[in-house]
């Protein structure tokens, strides 16, 4: 999910390319994550893992809400509230469809992911005409995962496109998607299992750490219900965002998150329901070169619901 709104956010306002700007942004991404069981639950236990079955056909609409306070630094020090310009975050909806094929060698179940549409809404039309020029690329934009039913996990992502800069832009999206799906502990568990998840996400330069507990609510043979909550924080690892112009420079002084949330997984098509709001609180200095640096504050609660078509 931190992707695809990384993603939306480089291509949307992206000129000439957007296609080029997303692979700029993702370029570098990686994230690697460690599961630690704390309590297997109660009742009967079993293993939990991704288990794809053929002729499975499921969609879903993926819709990012962002409420935005932005604050600029005052000659004092003193951050002095930038009224308004919190408006112009919009609502972003990708429409998602995961589709499960026939095993291919070596057993290995194919499933195919699909960014069917995309719509931005809640600003003004002029930006939401200019952010869906830039979001167009992504309406149609494809991928297929490789699946291990033994081990319940994507072993591999392709990409079929013939622009370099789109097939680097969704070979970049596939490989992220791999990595963030839900991750589930090796040892058998029951309702009531707890498990922590210590994950780091490094991006344009940054490293975000990020702590979730994960706490079973509903399990069956071909389904999971968590409640999930999370600390994040910022690792040592200063930014160096793309498409910044020469002498341009942005410090990351204090970078404060957290959130929570409910999430169905079926594991027959591997996709997610549900619901999870983020909250970050930041301070940054944007250094302009020999015109000195500016400095600025946000505060925004995203939440980002995966609903069921």
């Amino acid at each position: 999910m931190l992707t695809l709104s990384l993603l939306a956010s480089s291509v949307a306002l992206a000129e000439p390319s957007p296609a080029d700007a997303a692979a700029r942004a993702l370029e570098g991404l990686s994230l690697s994550h460690t599961v630690t069981l704390q309590s297997t639950g109660q009742g009967p236990k079993q293993k939990v893992r991704m288990k794809p079955e053929a002729g499975t056909v499921a969609a879903y609409d993926l819709i990012t809400e962002q409420d935005m306070a932005l604050s600029m630094q005052g000659p004092d020090g003193q951050l002095i509230p930038m009224d308004g310009m919190g408006n112009l975050a919009p609502t972003m909806v990708f429409s998602v469809k995961h589709q499960v094929h026939e095993p291919v060698a070596q057993g290995l179940v194919p499933v195919q992911v699909e960014y069917t549409d995309v719509a931005v809404r809640d600003v003004p039309p002029e930006l939401a005409q200019q952010m869906m020029q830039g979001l167009a690329p992504m309406k149609g934009l494809s991928f297929r995962l490789l699946v291990d039913p033994e081990a319940g996990k994507a072993v591999q992502a392709d990409v079929s496109v013939e622009d370099q800069a789109m097939y680097e832009m969704t070979q970049a999206l596939a490989d992220q998607f791999v990595t963030s799906m839900p991750s589930f502990p090796t040892e058998p568990i029951g309702v009531g299992a707890v498990w922590t998840v210590d994950l780091t996400m490094n991006v344009s330069g940054m490293s975000l750490l990020t702590k979730q507990k994960v706490t079973v609510t509903e399990l069956s043979d071909d389904h999971i219900a968590t409640k999930v909550s999370f600390e994040m924080a910022k690792g040592d690892s200063p930014m160096a965002l793309p498409g910044l112009p020469p002498g341009a420079s942005v410090d990351l002084s204090r970078f404060e998150g957290s959130g929570q949330g409910e999430l169905r997984t079926d594991l027959r098509s591997m996709v997610s329901t549900g619901s999870i709001e983020t909250i970050i609180d930041l301070q940054m200095s944007v250094g302009m070169g020999e015109e000195g640096a500016m400095g600025m504050g946000m505060r925004s609660t995203q939440t980002m619901t995966m609903k069921a078509k």
